[in-house]
Parts: structure tokens; sequence; C-alpha cells
């Protein structure tokens, strides 16, 4: 997409935009019309590339699986490339996600020193692109700046500036919460090293090209995060799964599991005991899920998809030792000891599915 004008791409936290792959069956359903046969990947599409004097802003939006080459301004999925003295471009990024690019997420370049492009990003993700998340070169005007953003898992560099304007990058999750490389182990920066002293050695300055301190020790919570469906689950987690700890690891895959971002769902952890006597377990059968998931699919609550009722994904787990009395003494007289039971769920329940 060429962007010669001003293009302002405006959604909430209800209903972000999204612009993605058309194999992207996630959201829109099935674009393409092959059921199953294809699956979204890095490069499906080229990018949204910014000439002139365009303008692009963002807010509430996803942009995603891009990156194919193009011939303008390389492979980035978001990119400009101002070379004359009446080029200079302006993008402005606002609670949007920025992923799966085949190259960098973000590429901006500006080569006239007399028309100096922008760069703002705020309370965002830049994340699990192949190249570096943020790519920066040339003159670029007062200081771009990038804060209160999750940047994380990207191949190359979390932010690269290769321009004259230092990055203001400070208040930012890099993935450790020991900061990005080179100062800790997060998705890294660039910086620059010189010779210095006598006898000559190698000097550092980690901050001359990006400044990020202070970061974030924690990835920052969303004012608030979309959840279309409105049952609890944000539609980010149900698209591309829930990474509990911010290092670019999906630990809890809710698609896999059945979540749909356009239908109700309920998922139900069940460990259960086991004894001799119960060669199966103690666990409720098939039978007794079905009949409760047939409840909860006749509820009378809508759904985006157009349809009522709630998905309940019941989910076996672990067995745990058989206890006829737990929480009780032996002929179930005394009040309810409740701290046997949460003993036996810390033991089994996966705190990352709380």
């Amino acid at each position: 997409m060429y962007i010669y004008g001003t293009l302002l791409v405006q959604g909430t936290a209800d209903n972000p935009v999204y612009i993605t792959s058309l194999k992207d069956d996630s959201v829109g359903g099935d674009t393409n019309n092959d059921g199953s046969a294809s699956s979204p990947a890095k490069g499906d599409w080229a990018n949204l590339q910014i000439i002139g004097n365009g303008q692009l802003s963002l807010d509430h939006a996803s942009v995603r699986y891009g990156g194919n080459p193009s011939t303008y301004c390389g492979n980035a999925m978001i990119c400009s490339y101002a070379s004359s003295t009446t080029e200079a471009v302006a993008l402005t990024i606002n609670h949007s996600t920025i992923e799966e690019s085949a190259y960098d997420g973000i590429s901006l370049y500006d080569g006239n020193a007399d028309q100096r492009s922008t760069l703002s990003v705020a309370n965002s993700i830049i994340r699990n692109n192949a190249g570096n998340g943020v790519y920066l070169s040339g003159y670029l005007a007062g200081s771009p700046s990038i804060h209160n953003s999750n940047i994380y898992g990207n191949g190359g560099y979390g932010v690269y500036n290769g321009g004259y304007s230092i990055v203001l990058a400070e208040n930012n999750w890099w993935g450790s919460d020991s900061g990005p490389d080179p100062y800790g182990s997060g998705n890294g920066i660039n910086y620059l090293t010189y010779t210095c002293g006598t006898p000559p050695i190698t000097c550092y300055d980690f901050g001359a090209y990006v400044d990020v301190v202070p970061w974030l020790t924690s990835p920052p919570s969303p004012p608030t995060m979309a959840d279309e469906d409105g049952d609890g689950l944000p539609d980010d987690w149900e698209i591309n799964g829930y990474d509990a700890n911010g290092d670019g690891v999906i630990d809890v895959d809710l698609p896999a599991m059945g979540a749909n971002a356009h239908h109700k769902d309920l998922f139900v952890e069940m460990d259960y005991m086991t004894r001799a006597s119960a060669a199966y377990g103690l666990a409720p059968g098939s039978g007794v899920i079905s009949v409760l998931q047939i409840a909860f699919n006749q509820a009378p609550v809508s759904n985006p998809d157009g349809t009522t009722g709630v998905h309940l994904h019941a989910v076996l787990d672990n067995e745990v030792p058989y206890d006829a009395h737990l929480g009780v003494d032996a002929v179930g007289c005394n009040s309810y000891d409740w701290s046997e039971f949460q003993a036996v769920k810390d033991s089994n329940f996966n705190p990352d599915q709380a």
C-alpha cells in the first residue's frame, strides 16, 4: 500500500483494526475460502509505504505477516524512504502491535537534513519480526520516541539507530528485567565503540544511539485490552496465545486449545483423584463433559459471530492421590479446612492458566 497523503487507522480497544494476511482466518473468517488448507506466514504481503510527505497514524491496530520485498523501501512491513528536500514523512503508533514481519517491523530513512521525518511510538508491542523491530537511518526530526511499549522476540535488534538523532526509548520492556542487550539479555540496541585511554583500549557508549534508561522490569499493562466477545480473555491471547512473562514465548496456547476471539470461551482445568478400584481414575467421563458443554452452548448470551452460547473447554490434566477425607476428619464432622484443597491445587495447577 502506498501512502502519499494521510492514512488514519483508528480502531478502539473493543474494535481494533487488523492489517494482515489473506490467509489469517483468526480475524475476518476464511477470507480466501480454503478452509484450513493455508496458514498465515511472515512475508504474505509487502508493506505500508509512506511516500513523499505522507503521514500514517495507527491507533488500536495490529499489523502482521507482511515484509515481502518491495522496490521502494526494502523489506520492512512499515517503511519510508524520504530523500528529497520536499519529502518528510510522519509515523505515529499508539496502542498497536507490529509483529511477524519477514524482515524489519518498522524502517524509516530520511536522506535530507532540510526536511526531517518524525516517529512516535507509545503503548504498543513490537515483537517477533524476523529482522529488527525498528530500524532508523538518516535525518529524523528532533529525537524519535518509543515509550511504554513491549519490544521483544525480534530476530535482529529491538531498535537499531543509524541516524543522526538519538532515539528516546525509555520505559520500555525488552523481554528481560535486566534490560536490552548490551545492558542485559533482552532484545538489543546498537551502541558506539571507540578507542580510548593510554595504552589504547576499546571503550563503549551504550547510550550513544538509543537511550533506554530507565527500562521496565516487567511488561507494561495496557490500560485496556480488546475483548470483542466479552469472555474475559483478550483477543490478543485468543488469537496469538498468552505470553505470561513477556519473554516472547507463548506459555498458554489458547488457539490450539480451541479459543475463538469471536465467541465466548470458558476453560476449566480438571485435576482428579485416582484410586486402585477406579481403573480410569475419577475423572469426569466424556458423557458428563458433553452434557455440560451442551448446557453452556445453550446459554442465552450473544456472540460477535452471530451465535449464542458459551464454548466450554474441559482441560483434563493431572491425577492426584486419592483422599477420602480431604479437608475433613475421618467421620467428616469438623468444619471444612480449605488449606488441604489449596495445597493440592498449588501442587498441580499451572499458575500461567490462573
